[in-house]
């Protein structure tokens, strides 16, 4: 009996009508989902995937928790720096606006250095 309720070839049929494109009724151009997970990809292995990719980013970055702190440019950004060190004054604003020292013009960055500092 091919083609009967419950059938494999029918559930098939079901599946495919489930997935393919259709045009809405009233226009035959404009085409749309038909309601149904077209990726196949289950709720199930969605998340254990999700589990797996954080997973292996703690696994690769988890060594970082032991590191040291790296001192590669703070003596001429903060603690080195006259004008970042004495706190927030018109003078200190004014300089980081009209600087372009360690090779960029970054005038927020370095009121927010100046912030910090005077906290």
């Amino acid at each position: 009996m091919s083609g009967s309720f419950g059938s494999k070839s029918s559930q098939k049929e079901e599946r495919y009508r489930e997935r393919r494109i259709e045009p809405f009724p009233a226009s035959g151009r404009v085409l749309r989902f038909v309601q149904g997970d077209s990726t196949g990809v289950s709720k199930y292995k969605s998340a254990l995937i999700c589990v797996f990719l954080a997973g292996a980013a703690l696994a690769v970055y988890w060594r970082v928790l032991y590191c040291d702190f790296v001192n590669f440019d703070d003596p001429m950004y903060v603690t080195e720096n006259q004008f970042v060190n004495t706190g927030l004054y018109w003078e200190n604003i004014t300089w980081a606006f009209s600087v372009g020292k360690v090779a960029y013009w970054h005038p927020l960055t370095w009121l927010s250095h100046i912030l910090d500092c005077a906290l």
